[in-house]
């Protein structure tokens, strides 16, 4: 039996109605999220941002039902990954699907994307090492994240701990359509737009939150989607130090993450790490 099978029970789908609103907290991209209350406890609430939380209704919707049963499995997914590593994951409390997809996470203090310009290169490097050790456990119980980004990595008392995994995405298509790839373009890897996604695409979307840490902009910058996309599938990002000065070794590992071709990537997300490591050394 499947990992995910036999622990269903850890995610009871919920009533949204249950938790009162006290304020939003955050909106970005196609999703906004709110601090809530429930028996005296406050959480974070994350809704698709047409949703319409006094009203219980969504005002436009791309989902199908085949949509809906992936969030489901998303969520119960989330919920085995925090209950067996807490420490570096956002609990997930609740989630459902009427009258849309929305999860209730505990609430955190700030995101990586409200920090990073504010932290030295040496806590860039000790935050995606703690983030790559937990993708290295998720990813040997055969699970993927497919979303890491900034926003993507929350903290707790100055911890780390990443969320939303493939729950956040469903949130963001009952929003907009995204056709066959969902998530954020910039951090995607080449094979999200063929849908052939393994272990390895965290592992280059890592790579491209790493870069982005370490330079302030993206792997590949365009005027547009399709310009950004057809750079991702196609050329080559220019070494980070052409940006910042950064020692070679930190160039070699940033640009190892993001080659087109999966077999060329970091074999694993420990390994990443442990390169990581060896460039702190020498900083």
């Amino acid at each position: 039996m499947h990992i995910v099978d036999a622990v269903k029970g850890i995610v009871e789908f919920g009533n949204i109605e249950k938790y009162e609103v006290l304020e939003q907290i955050g909106a970005g991209g196609f999703s906004k999220v709110y601090k809530v209350e429930l028996d005296g406890v406050k959480y974070a609430m994350k809704v698709p941002l047409d949703a319409d939380l006094e009203k219980g209704v969504l005002l436009s919707t791309t989902l199908t039902e085949d949509d809906l049963n992936k969030f489901k499995r998303e969520v119960i997914i989330w919920g085995v990954v925090s209950r067996y590593f807490p420490k570096n994951t956002v609990k997930l409390i609740d989630a459902g699907i009427e009258p849309f997809p929305w999860f209730v996470m505990e609430l955190c203090d700030y995101s990586l994307r409200s920090i990073m310009n504010k932290i030295s290169l040496e806590e860039k490097i000790k935050i995606m090492i703690d983030i790559l050790e937990l993708l290295h456990r998720i990813h040997r119980m055969g699970f993927i994240h497919r979303d890491i980004k900034p926003e993507n990595i929350l903290f707790k008392e100055g911890v780390p701990k990443l969320t939303d995994f493939g729950a956040g995405r469903i949130v963001w298509k009952a929003t907009v359509s995204g056709g066959n790839f969902m998530g954020t373009v910039m951090y995607a890897a080449p094979e999200q737009f063929s849908r052939a996604e393994d272990y390895r695409t965290d592992i280059y979307q890592a790579g491209a939150m790493l870069y982005e840490l370490i330079t302030g902009r993206g792997p590949f910058e365009a005027e547009d989607v399709m310009g950004l996309i057809g750079k991702i599938i196609n050329e080559k990002p220019e070494p980070p130090s052409k940006y910042v000065n950064i020692p070679a070794e930190l160039d070699a590992v940033v640009l190892k993450a993001l080659e087109k071709d999966k077999g060329k990537r970091w074999r694993n997300a420990k390994e990443f790490a442990d390169a990581l490591r060896q460039v702190l050394l020498k900083l």
